[in-house]
């Protein structure tokens, strides 16, 4: 069984859109792997400029709504997970999860940007779901043991990809190595919802 990542559904729909919701929201720079939450409550995003990805914060205290439309998602998404029969350690983590609003992250990656090689040390698992032009990236994911020092990967890990789509939702286990690629010619920003488990 794959406990890497799982592909949970391809329902998600929304009204909004994600690239005009965010695109007056001012952008902070992590150098290191520090979360910058603004004490005022505002929304913005963190750049964090060695991987080359954007994680909103605060988006929960000011786009009630929009995290109302999220999680009632989830939280049918929980309920015909359990019906599951044979489930992975990954979705036996998401179906005893008690759902929250401050868990959600829209995430960016500009286009022609990689997401380099990373695991995610304030997690161990997400369900990321595709928002706009999600299939702009593909996710690779590595496994066995992470190698402590230098490139996380050695000779005996093995790559695994998907490509998501637009109102698709995956389980990832974040605490692998994993990277995005971007599909060749790209031109467009990616969205995606992570939720962090």
């Amino acid at each position: 069984m794959n406990e890497l990542f799982q592909l949970l559904d391809n329902s998600f729909q929304v009204s909004w859109d994600p690239e005009t919701l965010t695109k007056d929201f001012p952008v902070f720079t992590a150098e290191s792997y520090t979360i910058i939450q603004k004490s005022d409550g505002s929304a913005h995003w963190q750049y964090f400029k060695a991987h080359q990805i954007f994680f909103s914060r605060n988006f929960h205290l000011i786009y009630v709504k929009e995290c109302q439309d999220i999680m009632s998602y989830l939280s049918g998404l929980q309920t015909r997970c359990r019906s599951e029969a044979d489930r992975s350690k990954l979705l036996e983590t998401f179906i005893h999860h008690d759902l929250h609003p401050t868990n959600i992250t829209l995430v960016k990656v500009d286009p022609g940007s990689n997401v380099n090689l990373h695991y995610d040390r304030s997690r161990k698992s997400s369900i990321n779901i595709g928002l706009k032009n999600s299939h702009a990236g593909i996710t690779n994911v590595w496994d066995g043991e992470k190698v402590p020092e230098g490139d996380l990967i050695g000779p005996d890990n093995k790559k695994y990809s998907y490509q998501m789509r637009d109102g698709e939702a995956y389980i990832l286990n974040t605490d692998q190595p994993h990277s995005v690629s971007c599909v060749p010619g790209n031109t467009s920003t990616r969205y995606i919802v992570s939720y962090s488990l």
